[in-house]
């Protein structure tokens, strides 16, 4: 644990123990490496993604909760005691998702009409990816509380997000969110790219994939991300036929015509 170094009226201020300087100096380096090579990767490559995420402020933890959706099925007591995690989606043991973002979203990247959507943005550090990676898409941000991301929206643009101004922000609650709601955001386009960051639970999960299912594109690929407890049967009754694969916390739903290969 870091202590905490900040000087006090009447204290003297306390040097980081010895045994933090390596990890401070491995962190240091690491960010170092991160903007050196940053420039030269591929967008959408595994380490792109890496990269992206940390130079956007990679992992943020004890994020308090704020507002919730009124239909939550936690108790107050239950939310009180919860705090959030973001920004370690990519890199984390925990989670290590890029590779598998970059070969879903391979076939995605270069298009200038892409509709992308993510549902639980927290500090935004995500919509900055997607921004970066769809510079000519349509890049939506839906959360019941939009709060984290205001409070972080300038130090994003600082670090260079949301150059073309793609992204338009929504509040949105999983647990009553319907087709209409999504009809009424999306104003006749459909969902090329989803990305499910929510609440995690079966029933929110489920809600959103069944509300979203009916303006999928004829070709999209929908991810849905710490979650591992919902059947592929209930995923498959609102869309038979799509392929879904498993990577631990990931479920990824590739789904409809895939362009022919020549």
């Amino acid at each position: 644990m870091m202590r905490n170094c900040v000087k006090r009226p009447g204290e003297v201020k306390v040097m980081p123990p010895l045994r933090e300087w390596p990890w401070r100096i491995r962190r240091a380096l690491r960010d170092v490496a991160v903007e050196v090579e940053l420039p030269f990767l591929a967008p959408g490559s595994t380490r792109w993604f890496v990269a992206k995420e940390r130079h956007y402020g990679g992992l943020v933890t004890g994020v308090r909760i704020g507002r919730v959706s009124p239909h939550d099925p936690r108790s107050a007591d239950a939310i009180q005691k919860c705090s959030m995690t973001g920004g370690d989606r990519m890199a984390s043991r925990a989670h290590g998702y890029a590779p598998h973002y970059s070969h879903h979203l391979a076939e995605f990247i270069g298009r200038n009409d892409i509709t992308c959507i993510e549902v639980g943005i927290l500090r935004g550090t995500g919509l900055a990816i997607w921004s970066d990676l769809f510079p000519t898409g349509r890049i939506f941000g839906l959360d019941v509380d939009l709060s984290h991301f205001r409070s972080n929206e300038a130090r994003l643009r600082r670090a260079g997000a949301f150059k073309t101004n793609n992204v338009f922000l929504h509040e949105f609650d999983q647990f009553t969110c319907s087709p209409e709601s999504f009809r009424d955001l999306l104003n006749g386009k459909t969902i090329d790219v989803m990305i499910d960051d929510g609440v995690h639970s079966d029933g929110a999960v489920l809600s959103t994939f069944a509300a979203a299912s009916p303006h999928l594109s004829a070709r999209y690929v929908y991810f849905i991300e710490d979650n591992n407890t919902l059947s592929t049967e209930r995923i498959s009754a609102f869309k038979p036929g799509a392929l879904i694969h498993r990577y631990g916390l990931l479920t990824v739903i590739d789904g409809g015509k895939r362009p022919r290969v020549i």
